[in-house]
C-alpha cells in the first residue's frame, strides 16, 4: 500500500500535489483529528472531507498537533473506532 501512494508522489513538490485521487480511493471510515487553532487553514478542504464522508473532530485550544492526551480525546477517538 505504502509504495502505491509514495512511488508516484517520489520527486514533486508537496505544495503542488494533489491528494484528492488518493484520499477518494479510501474505503474505510475516517476521522480528521484537527487542532482549534492550528495553523493549517482547514475551511474548504475540511467540508471537502466531511462531504466524503469524514468526521471532523476539532480539538478545542490546541495547535496543529493535537495529540490524544486527554481523556476527552481519546474517547472521542474510541467511540469513532466502535463504530
Amino acid at each position: 500500500m505504502r509504495s502505491r501512494i509514495a512511488g508516484p508522489m517520489r520527486g514533486q513538490d508537496p505544495m503542488d500535489m494533489d491528494m484528492w485521487p488518493l484520499w477518494d480511493r479510501i474505503r474505510v471510515p475516517r476521522m480528521v483529528i484537527r487542532g482549534e487553532t492550528g495553523d493549517m487553514p482547514i475551511g474548504e478542504t475540511g467540508a471537502r472531507m466531511e462531504a466524503s464522508g469524514a468526521r471532523m473532530f476539532v480539538v478545542p485550544e490546541t495547535g496543529h498537533d493535537p495529540a490524544p492526551l486527554d481523556p476527552a480525546r481519546i474517547a472521542a477517538i474510541h467511540a469513532f473506532l466502535a463504530g
